[in-house]
């Protein structure tokens, strides 16, 4: 008997392991999550080949493939007017902005006509006022001077310094008098200059606002080709999995309804991969979600294992959920591992701000009744001390805990080569292997993480002596260009 176990990781969400399996590490993020994966078996069958039984199979399968065809044309009905209502939108968005180019050009012929009426009206009286101030100013401080060495000066003298003063007097009191009659001037023409800098506050909002409307004309360019995408392969694969989408006809959120596109395509590769065991990392909110859309998964949830040991109500982490095929597996235990020197709580070490976790799980299989264990992390991307600390105390962990079972490590570890940066996880008395490198056969070696086309996501196997690794395989997922998440998924057979 063949068994098949997949490990799907996501950029938070899943990743998996077991024996004869099929592993596969997905870095999906949607509006956040880990990564998932899973198992399968193949046994073989006998079949009744009688006409009665042919028969039989012949109606299930015309009734099976009228509901299936039905909810494709639902579904495609669905995604039709969400297309529609999105080009509705985007058309509107065009209209807008064309409006909005128009009432910019006329702001700026406002801004000229007024800069030119400044120039020629307002800005001459201006010159003349701050003229005449300097010179009264320059005036006021030459009478001082007079007056303080008439103090000192003698009676011949003290004549000529006054003589100077009357004059200075004389002046002060005709440039006051010419300061005066400019200033009124110009408060009879200072709505020029208000009307010039209101025009320009006009100007920039108006700027503003058809810059915005260039970005969410954009935004609707991104979402309505990845939906007609969507539209297409349903009709190629008839992938009726995705029974409804309504929630993207809710458009007002457009980066929510980005992350909703998202979130479906993972549902889709879920379905499509059919994982045993789906470790999400960072998937606060959507496992929720994925509970609700895959049925024959159970939820593993560390925030609500943890809820009894939050000392504030405002206490969070970063969580790593897992998803198992109730009807595969059992479960034995689980648990969180808490990434600090002492496994505290909502505690922190090594120059981080974020609680760090590790969810683990102990399964047995319902076929072969074997256990194993799978360890799910995201660890630290900033502090590297914190990444190379915390791997060794769920190293020590794994050793002591997996009593000589399979382990299976997988997460997001933040590091690109193992190898180089923690060679002592492959040695005593840790031992662990790279999935990728014992794997018989490598597919496809593209990074994981996509924006940088570097690997940070892995599968790491203690006791891996008691399984074989056929083949590690990345795949790159993508409909219209949008991927379901930054990091791509990784397989690995076993």
């Amino acid at each position: 008997m063949k068994r098949k176990l997949i490990f799907f990781l996501c950029i938070n969400f899943i990743q998996i392991q077991s024996q004869d399996v099929r592993l596969m590490t997905f870095n999906f993020q949607s509006t956040r999550t880990g990564a998932f994966g899973s198992a399968f078996f193949e046994e073989p069958t006998t079949f009744d080949l009688s006409d009665n039984n042919i028969r039989n199979l012949l109606e299930k399968r015309d009734k099976l493939s009228a509901i299936v065809n039905d909810e494709r044309k639902k579904l495609d009905e669905e995604l039709q007017d969400a297309v529609a209502q999105l080009e509705s939108k985007q058309k509107k968005l065009q209209e807008l902005y064309q409006k909005q180019l128009i009432i910019v050009e006329e702001n700026k012929k406002i801004v000229a006509d007024l800069q030119v009426e400044k120039r020629e009206q307002y800005d001459p009286i201006k010159k003349e006022i701050d003229s005449l101030q300097d010179k009264v100013n320059s005036l006021k401080q030459k009478i001082k001077q007079i007056e303080a060495e008439c103090q000192k000066a003698s009676y011949f003298n003290k004549v000529i310094l006054l003589s100077q003063k009357f004059a200075l007097e004389y002046a002060y009191k005709t440039a006051s008098a010419s300061l005066e009659v400019a200033k009124k001037s110009l408060d009879g023409i200072a709505y020029i200059q208000s009307k010039f800098s209101q025009a320009q506050v006009n100007l920039i909002a108006s700027q503003a606002y058809l810059t915005s409307l260039s970005v969410g004309g954009e935004i609707y360019n991104t979402l309505i080709d990845p939906l007609k995408n969507i539209v297409e392969i349903i009709k190629d694969k008839g992938l009726s999995q995705v029974t409804s989408l309504p929630e993207f006809l809710e458009l007002e959120n457009l980066k929510h309804t980005l992350n909703l596109i998202r979130r479906e395509l993972a549902i889709i590769v879920i379905n499509e991969q059919q994982p045993d065991i789906i470790c999400f990392q960072e998937n606060n909110y959507d496992k929720f979600v994925f509970n609700e859309k895959l049925p024959n998964y159970a939820l593993i949830d560390p925030q609500a294992l943890s809820e009894n040991l939050k000392n504030d109500s405002n206490d969070d982490a970063d969580w790593n959920p897992i998803f198992y095929n109730k009807n595969q597996y059992k479960l034995l235990q689980t648990g969180v591992i808490w990434i600090n020197r002492d496994n505290k709580p909502f505690s922190t070490d090594w120059g981080v701000n974020t609680n760090r976790t590790c969810t683990y799980a102990q399964f047995q299989d319902n076929i072969l009744n074997k256990k194993f264990w799978v360890y799910n992390t995201h660890l630290d991307h900033r502090s590297n001390e914190a990444r190379i600390e915390g791997l060794r105390l769920l190293a020590t962990i794994i050793k002591l805990q997996s009593n000589n079972e399979l382990a299976v490590l997988a997460g997001d570890l933040n590091m690109r080569n193992l190898l180089y940066s923690v060679p002592w996880i492959f040695e005593e008395p840790y031992n662990f292997q790279d999935g990728k490198l014992i794997a018989k056969n490598v597919v496809n070696q593209l990074a994981t993480f996509i924006p940088s086309e570097r690997t940070f996501d892995y599968f790491l196997l203690q006791n891996s002596n008691l399984i074989e690794v056929q083949q590690y395989n990345v795949i790159d997922y993508q409909i219209g260009g949008l991927t379901p998440s930054d990091h791509r998924a990784i397989l690995l057979d076993f």
